[in-house]
């Protein structure tokens, strides 16, 4: 059984946090469209491009992921984690991703899109 390489799993696990990375970003065009700020309407524009670009990612990600033979089967949503069933090349395997995980690697992502120096914010 040929087992999932490190560009397979990197896919899975892209594919299974950026959604939770769209959701973030529209809570956030929310609180900023019901809020009194001054501009608010160009931080939502911001805000937007920002989920244009996640959406092509995952696009892109769908795309790589067909060619490489991997299907995602069924993902559950537990309490101190996400579980996902996928195949790859034919075969079954499952992955689990912690709350704690994903919510790193979702702010270094947006940090990374966002172009900001995450090491700056100050941590209590």
């Amino acid at each position: 059984m040929l087992q999932p390489n490190h560009e397979d799993t990197t896919l899975i696990k892209s594919f299974l946090e950026l959604p939770y990375l769209l959701t973030l970003i529209q809570i956030n065009i929310k609180k900023i469209n019901a809020s009194d700020l001054r501009m608010k309407e160009l931080f939502v524009l911001y805000l937007e491009r920002l989920q244009d670009e996640v959406t092509k990612e995952i696009t892109d990600i769908k795309r790589k992921m067909r060619t490489n033979g991997l299907k995602i089967l069924e993902t559950w949503e537990l309490d101190d984690r996400l579980r996902a069933e996928y195949l790859c090349r034919g075969y079954r395997f499952e992955i689990m991703l912690l709350w704690s995980k994903v919510k790193v690697d979702i702010e270094i992502k947006l940090s990374e899109l966002m172009e900001v120096d995450i090491k700056k914010i100050s941590r209590q």
